[in-house]
């Protein structure tokens, strides 16, 4: 990432979209579309970015969950191979009493893309729920 991070970022997005998989292929994204992703990665600062990929690898924020109390709706894709679902999005239900987890199958990291329609509606339900 320190090197070359347009080309770290270029191949994240292979496991960010879940691309190339032996999942069931995720709906298609044009690569204009995973090119823009790319291009609004990029424009957050270097050092932002590397805090947060240290944070996220070496943080366990497990202990804090308990202390969520408001209604949670835990959206994870199945396919999601930066955070996979065993240990983040089945922790993250079981650490706050009364979360909603629904999982995605052939779902990766950037579900706000690849399974836009039925994150949306998923979040719409839970709101007026």
């Amino acid at each position: 990432m320190q090197q070359d991070r347009p080309l770290y970022m270029t191949d994240g997005a292979i496991k960010y979209f879940g691309l190339g998989s032996t999942w069931p292929a995720p709906p298609q994204l044009s690569s204009e579309m995973v090119q823009w992703a790319i291009r609004l990665v990029l424009e957050c600062s270097p050092k932002a970015a590397i805090e947060c990929f240290r944070t996220n690898a070496q943080t366990s924020l497990l202990p804090d969950l308990p202390a969520c109390t408001v209604p949670t709706l835990i959206l994870h894709g199945e396919n999601d191979q930066i955070a996979p679902l065993h240990l983040c999005g089945r922790r993250t239900a079981q650490g706050i009493a009364g979360s909603e987890l629904k999982t995605y199958p052939g779902g990766s990291h950037g579900m706000f893309l690849t399974h836009k329609d039925r994150l949306n509606e998923d979040l719409l339900i839970f709101i007026q729920g």
